[in-house]
């Protein structure tokens, strides 16, 4: 690792490894001396002696760790879940969101460099400051290509609302675009969720943190440290569902995404995946599926969402 200790590797960074390995920082915590991370991308060279970092499927990301490179893949005992972990003296390059963004203002290589930077400014021109912002996913370790989409990220939790608020206004004033059926069936066959299309659509078309700019697909995300400090080590007892009101959407957006609920054994739902960040409002009934966890010590129990990448058979879903 080029050491800098000074460094601190956030959400949504990417760590590279001298194997060519492409990884995806998916919490701020550093766990026995690795941090918590997914593999996404893998560099390769072409016949033709280019580099390419080709981005890897859950199925692949993982069966290339199992086949060659098993000493990435952990099991977090905070999380109680099979991730990839990397040892810090492996990272061979940290490939920083937010300074990525500040470089990219003044040499772009790409078109797709060159959009993200149209969008930024038209941002920044409408009251989002540039110092909250990041860029993440391909452009961040320059994989980006003909079908890419621009990923932002967003420091503050402010200024992130209030980028929806933009978001919505922009689209009525024809400066930004709604997605349209493609877009949203391309983002729903990404996610791979567990509603039916209709479901998620209708879930993400009030969220306003996603839409199109000069015929690409952009998002917004928010990373802050987190929002309610846990410190509990939990175990995963069971899937259950269940029906609750939400009482308090504050950090809905978060990553994790945390719903407080009236529910006499649970006081929130913790969603890991993206897929139901922002998914409901405060006053609104839910349905849940999801894992129990319960603390080491068996004092506290949650319902989480998202116990693996893909989530398969654990959602949130408005019912009224």
């Amino acid at each position: 690792m080029k050491k800098n200790n000074s460094l601190v590797i956030r959400q949504k960074d990417f760590l590279e490894t001298e194997e060519g390995l492409f990884f995806a920082v998916v919490a701020d915590d550093i766990e026995e001396g690795r941090s918590l991370a997914f593999l996404r991308y893998k560099s390769y060279i072409s016949p033709e002696g280019v580099h390419i970092r080709k981005k890897l499927a859950t199925e692949q990301a993982i069966s290339l760790l199992e086949h060659h490179y098993p000493e990435y893949l952990y099991h977090s005992i905070v999380f109680d879940a099979d991730l990839h972990g990397v040892p810090i003296n492996r990272i061979e390059k940290h490939h920083q969101a937010k300074v990525k963004l500040q470089t990219l203002l003044s040499n772009q290589s790409t078109t797709l460099q060159n959009k993200l930077v149209c969008l930024i400014t038209l941002l920044s021109e409408n009251g989002i400051p540039l110092n909250t912002l990041g860029v993440t996913g391909s452009i961040l370790i320059g994989a980006e290509g003909k079908d890419s989409d621009i990923d932002l990220i967003i420091y503050d939790r402010v200024i992130f609302h209030k980028a929806r608020k933009l978001i919505e206004k922009l689209i009525d004033k024809n400066k930004l675009s709604a997605l349209d059926e493609y877009f949203w069936k391309d983002s729903f066959d990404r996610r791979a969720c567990s509603l039916c299309f209709e479901d998620y659509v209708w879930h993400e078309k009030r969220k306003f943190n996603k839409a199109i700019f000069a015929g690409v697909k952009f998002d917004i995300s928010l990373v802050l440290t987190k929002a309610v400090d846990d410190d509990n080590t939990y175990i995963k007892k069971g899937l259950m569902k269940l029906t609750a009101e939400v009482i308090n959407d504050q950090y809905s957006f978060d990553s994790p995404s945390i719903y407080f609920i009236d529910n006499s054994e649970f006081q929130k739902v913790i969603c890991f995946t993206p897929t139901y960040t922002g998914q409901a409002i405060t006053g609104e009934l839910i349905e849940v599926s999801g894992f129990v966890e319960e603390s080491a010590d068996g004092v506290n129990r949650r319902l989480i969402v998202g116990s693996t990448r893909e989530a398969v058979g654990e959602y949130i879903k408005v019912v009224r």
